[in-house]
Order: C-alpha cells, then sequence, then structure tokens
C-alpha cells in the first residue's frame, strides 16, 4: 500500500472510529448498533481470512470472482439487518419469531435484494474496468454511492447526518472491498479522469432510488410493508 492510501485510509479509519464511538455512547445496545457491531465483526472476519478467500477465489474469472463473493457478503449483510432494518418492517425478526419464519423472512428479503445487488455490483464491475482507482478511491467512492443512494432521502431530510456516513459505509465495505481486491491485480482501466469521483457514485445512487420505487410499488402486492 503506497502512502497515500495509507494517508486517505487512516484519516477515514479515525473519523469512522470517532462516528462508532458517538453513535455506540448514545444510543447504547440499540438494535441496529447491535447490527452494525456484527459487520464490523464480519468485516474483521473478511481481512484476517483474506488469504484463505483469494485461495478459494482463484477457482472463478475475475468478474465471476468480483460479483459472487459480492454477492455472498450482501446476503450476510442484508441477513444481519433482519434484526434491526430489513427491507420490509414486516420480515423483521421479532421476539417468539419460530426459526422457520426467521428462514422464510430472510429468503423473502432476498428475493428482493438479490437481483438489486447482481445489477450495481455489474455496474461497479463496469466502472472499476473504466476507472482507474487508487485503492482509498475505491474504498470510499464507491460505497459512498451506495450508501447514499440505500438513504438518500433519510440523509436529505437531515444533511448533518452526512458527518456520520461512516456508520453507514461500513455496510457497503464489507460488501464490495474484499471482491475488489481479489480482483484488482487483473483490472487495466485507462481513464484516470476527475469524472471517477462523479459518475460513477451518482449512477449507483440512481440505480438504488430506481430499484427502490419498483420494490415498494412490489412489495405491498405481497402484502410486504
Amino acid at each position: 500500500m503506497n502512502n497515500q492510501n495509507k494517508i486517505f485510509i487512516s484519516l477515514y479509519a479515525f473519523w469512522a472510529v470517532i462516528v462508532f464511538a458517538l453513535t455506540f455512547i448514545s444510543k447504547g445496545y440499540n438494535p441496529d448498533n447491535i447490527t452494525h457491531i456484527l459487520i464490523i465483526i464480519f468485516f474483521l472476519v473478511q481481512l484476517t481470512t483474506y488469504p484463505l478467500i483469494r485461495v478459494v477465489s482463484k477457482k472463478f474469472s475475475p468478474k465471476i470472482t468480483f460479483l459472487i463473493f459480492g454477492l455472498i457478503f450482501a446476503a450476510v449483510v442484508e441477513g444481519l439487518y433482519m434484526i434491526s432494518d430489513p427491507l420490509f418492517e414486516s420480515l423483521k425478526f421479532v421476539a417468539g419469531i419460530s426459526i422457520g419464519k426467521m428462514i422464510s423472512n430472510f429468503l423473502i428479503d432476498l428475493v428482493f435484494t438479490i437481483p438489486v445487488y447482481i445489477v450495481v455490483f455489474l455496474v461497479i464491475w463496469y466502472f472499476i474496468n473504466k476507472y482507474n482507482y487508487k485503492l482509498w478511491e475505491y474504498l470510499l467512492f464507491i460505497s459512498l454511492g451506495q450508501a447514499l443512494g440505500d438513504g438518500g432521502i433519510y440523509f436529505l431530510a437531515s444533511p448533518f447526518m452526512l458527518v456520520f456516513l461512516p456508520y453507514v459505509m461500513i455496510n457497503y465495505h464489507s460488501m464490495n472491498l474484499i471482491p475488489y481486491l481479489l480482483t484488482k491485480n487483473n483490472l487495466k482501466p485507462q481513464n484516470n479522469s476527475w469524472m471517477k469521483y462523479v459518475v460513477p457514485p451518482i449512477s449507483i445512487i440512481v440505480l438504488y432510488i430506481l430499484f427502490g420505487i419498483i420494490i415498494n410499488i412490489i412489495g405491498p402486492l405481497f402484502s410486504l410493508t
């Protein structure tokens, strides 16, 4: 890792630590914080087991590696959110819910979310093959697009909460960072223009908004609220 990557990632990590500390201190062990603690643990497990994951990934082409591992990690994050903020409130894991109902709710959630993630990861794959990203640029700008796309209405209503972006972005780091690290040496992007900071994040935001509208139209048709 070069010095620029180290500096920017260190600064971002410092910001993230402050944000998580403030959030955990102010809200305690509420369901959302528990979800994020589990996501952090999941992310750390990914980083520590990276050598093993890399061995497994060599069985696949770079594109399939990026897509498959991204989808697996996204599914895990979706599962962790079932206790706090699933896709539909009616799918939430609540006290007394049976194991069978938990599995059923989780699978319903994936039926709606995995197609979205397939498109999102294919779009990200397109952009990382087009634009030349440093590690810190990928870490911040791709996850920023996902975070703002997923929580755009919330951030528009409360712009001050942008200060707490790392709290949301950890969700997407835990989905897309390892797939990128597994495949970045196979990428040969040529475009290093400033557009890489604008076009991919905005495209991802638009995708999330469009799919959000579609899901909110389809969900109620199946009594999902």
